[in-house]
């Protein structure tokens, strides 16, 4: 017979593998490696601008490289920064291992 414990592990053990790994993640950002995201943020320069915008639009991927720029700017805020981490990377995960279901 299962244990309760058993029985959750047995059901949800990808949901709480991806939770570990998003976890893992998250520290290793936070106490790991915090100063590499510090120090990426400082070289960035983001504009709330209309021609900054389409400049950007103007080039291939440009949208990406746009959306990459702003989230750039919250790593100077040490929390932020890691959770965005964390959370690109536990979504990257689970849309790798979404087609082995």
């Amino acid at each position: 017979m299962l244990t309760p414990m058993k029985k959750f592990l047995s059901k949800y053990w990808k949901a709480c593998l991806s939770l570990a790994f998003g976890v893992a993640v998250f520290l290793f950002w936070r106490y790991g490696y915090y100063y590499a995201l510090s120090y990426q943020e400082q070289f960035q320069l983001f504009l709330f601008d209309s021609g900054y915008f389409m400049e950007r639009l103007a080039q291939p991927g440009g949208l990406a490289r746009y959306l990459g720029e702003f989230v750039v700017q919250f790593y100077n805020s040490s929390t932020d920064c890691h959770s965005i981490c964390g959370f690109a990377t536990l979504d990257l995960f689970k849309f790798s291992t979404k087609n082995e279901e």
